[in-house]
């Protein structure tokens, strides 16, 4: 065990300054990196970060009612029309939140990151596009409310059964059925 100080040393990583971050992804706006690291940048937002776009002046309809700590939303869900137009800037996304973690916990963030990103791809497989945006919209925004309360990035390496139940069930022809709703089937039958 380490007991003694060494001078010039610090047992807390030095993370980042803004600055630097700027210096990383030229294309985003200051304020919007400070609200990612901030955990305020709103889910509808993260469009603000895609190099490809940045026309973002409708406001977001459809979406999970901000918290308070959130910034109001700028874009529409509908802005997010395909897979691609979530994962490009949600890859900047988590490039800038990675640049500011702890050295010691960037393995690990990395890998919930990654599963994230491939369930994310797996749903859209199986989905329809908009229940998967709405699943992802609701799954980000309780991300981001983790990471700002708590510090948590774990949540992104999980799969939340309860979003994919209010999301995703519904669209899914292969999903278990009720037996209530066998029951029904067959009387119609």
């Amino acid at each position: 065990m380490l007991t003694e100080r060494i001078p010039g040393c610090s047992l807390t990583p030095k993370l980042m300054p803004p600055s630097s971050l700027h210096s990383i992804f030229p294309d985003a706006d200051r304020a919007d990196l400070n609200a990612v690291v901030a955990h305020t940048l709103h889910p509808c937002d993260l469009r603000k970060l895609d190099p490809r776009c940045h026309h973002h002046i409708q406001l977001c309809h459809g979406c999970i009612p901000p918290r308070p700590f959130f910034v109001t939303p700028s874009n529409s869900v509908q802005d997010y029309s395909s897979l691609d137009t979530v994962l490009v800037p949600l890859q900047i996304y988590f490039g800038i939140l990675l640049a500011r973690v702890p050295p010691s916990w960037a393995p690990s963030v990395t890998r919930n990151f990654q599963r994230y990103t491939a369930r994310l791809i797996a749903l859209a497989d199986r989905y329809p596009w908009p229940a998967v945006r709405a699943y992802h919209m609701s799954f980000h925004q309780r991300r981001c409310v983790e990471m700002y309360t708590r510090g948590d990035y774990s949540g992104w390496g999980r799969e939340d059964g309860e979003l994919v139940e209010e999301h995703l069930l519904e669209h899914d022809s292969r999903a278990p059925r009720s037996s209530s709703d066998r029951r029904y089937k067959e009387k119609q039958d």
